[in-house]
């Protein structure tokens, strides 16, 4: 038994120290030597130490490492995983251990997936005649929202505003795009509400939005600090994973604009906006 035992540590300590790295953003052509054998590879591939990286000309890879870490390579190159490891030793950890166990195990799937997660924000298909720029369902950390939708220049809105318990708190005729709402003016004494909100014109209240669900909460504190636009992806994915619809299009756009010249970030951006329907 204590052989059997000894035997399974050992197993786990090789595979703590062998699963250093994983791909969680690429753009060309990125492949991994293992042995004798040159695999291609996508994003969610786990590159072990004694591997070896290759980046083809024009293109890019972000690793994310174990302890939370990340690491951009944008020059073309061979690369030993064991080299690109020391380079982040001397570096303080990005993301909480929490948020980057969560990020390195979560929002991949295992080994030569090609899945990418974009959140699971419900998808629909807004038929409505009055557009909302916000997906059916969605959360918030801020207790104050601006909530705004297409305007029609066809005269005043009527916005109307539900708890969860269907009872009307906000009935307001508006002459703009926009209404900010307050969470906090009408706390329910807990952690967690929830309020639905759709817009109608007031000549004609047939003609009017989907209706919108949104969730102001609370989330785990996410710890760490971002320096980079791969940094900036990893929380966007983190704050669409957890339907923070608003707080995920900030962290994309802080993405791109670290890195406009990389197109990479924008097809993400674009991808997880296509997702919603968007």
């Amino acid at each position: 038994m204590k052989k059997i035992i000894l035997m399974l540590m050992l197993s786990l300590v090789a595979f703590v120290s062998n699963a250093q790295f994983k791909i969680i953003a690429k753009s060309g052509t990125v492949s991994y030597v293992d042995g004798r054998k040159k695999i291609n590879a996508v994003t969610g591939t786990t590159v072990k130490q004694g591997t070896m990286l290759v980046v083809s000309p024009n293109s890019f890879v972000g690793l994310l490492h174990t302890s939370g870490k990340t690491y951009q390579i944008n020059k073309a190159g061979t690369y030993h995983v064991s080299d690109l490891e020391s380079k982040l030793t001397k570096t303080e950890s990005n993301f909480s251990s929490k948020y980057s166990t969560f990020v390195y195990d979560g929002l991949y799937g295992g080994n030569n997936s090609s899945r990418k997660s974009t959140g699971s924000v419900e998808r629909d298909v807004d038929k409505s005649d009055i557009k909302l720029f916000y997906p059916k369902m969605f959360n918030t950390t801020d207790s104050v929202i601006v909530l705004n939708w297409k305007d029609l220049d066809m005269g005043k809105y009527v916005i109307t505003i539900k708890d969860v318990f269907d009872e009307v708190i906000v009935k307001e005729v508006i002459d703009t795009n926009m209404f900010e709402y307050n969470f906090d003016a009408y706390q329910h004494g807990n952690d967690e509400q929830s309020i639905t909100w759709s817009i109608s014109l007031e000549k004609d209240t047939t003609f009017a939005s989907k209706v919108v669900s949104v969730t102001y909460t609370t989330v785990d504190e996410l710890g760490g600090f971002e320096t980079s636009a791969l940094d900036y992806l990893v929380r966007a994915k983190y704050y669409a994973d957890k339907l923070l619809f608003l707080d995920a299009l900030n962290a994309y756009k802080k993405a791109i604009s670290l890195d406009p010249d990389n197109t990479f970030y924008k097809e993400e951006y674009d991808s997880y906006l296509k997702s919603l329907n968007l």
